[in-house]
């Protein structure tokens, strides 16, 4: 086996080890997208937005021009190819791309206080000073579309508890609150694998 070989079976099995999907996928379509995700995390391939725009790895992805912080491949839409999810460093952004008519296409923009869980939906959750705030978002696939909740618990006593709680603006009970917070909240992310981006690309490059 020749070296280029060697370098693109690495990739790939470095990439496959970090990677959350399902078996629904050929396996040339995941290598394939694999070595696309890592051009394009190596700033040697561009990637697109849903209007076809082209969009290049570099400063400009995440606000101040911070970078990447870390990145993680997890399949939320069950097709047996991994989704790239890229955290910017400090609270600058969260991107995730798919694979769109063979191209790394760019579907959803969100904040560092949200991420990825293990259903495949997206949660934001924020503290404040006496409540907490939570979005729960799901991307449909077919349409682009992102449906989103919205929750809040406010300690309005200032005590260390919550005693008020809201779903898309509706105060509902403390038993209603826990059912909702069961079902959407409380997802765990324990799937999904962020790597360290300076780390990974260090290995990569030598």
């Amino acid at each position: 086996m020749n070296k280029p070989k060697i370098i693109m079976l690495c990739l790939v099995l470095l990439f496959v080890s970090s990677c959350s999907f399902s078996d629904n996928a050929k396996p040339n379509d995941l290598d394939s997208s694999l070595l696309s995700y890592h051009n394009f995390l190596l700033g040697v391939q561009v990637a697109y937005t849903l209007s076809e725009e082209e969009i290049a790895f570099d400063g400009s992805l995440f606000t101040g021009n911070y970078g990447i912080s870390r990145f993680a491949l997890f399949d939320i839409n069950d097709d047996g190819i991994p989704e790239l999810h890229l955290m910017g460093s400090f609270v600058t952004g969260y991107l995730i791309f798919t694979m769109k008519n063979d191209k790394v296409t760019l579907i959803y923009e969100g904040t560092s206080y949200e991420s990825v869980v293990n259903s495949g939906a997206i949660l934001y959750k924020r503290d404040g000073a006496n409540d907490i705030k939570w979005f729960y978002r799901e991307i449909d696939f077919e349409t682009m579309h992102v449906s989103s909740l919205y929750a809040e618990a406010i300690d309005e006593t200032h005590d260390g508890t919550f005693d008020r709680y809201f779903v898309e603006g509706k105060e509902v009970s403390t038993g209603e609150w826990e059912k909702f917070e069961n079902k959407f909240l409380l997802t765990s992310d324990s799937a999904v694998e962020w790597i360290d981006y300076l780390s990974w690309k260090m290995t990569v490059i030598k």
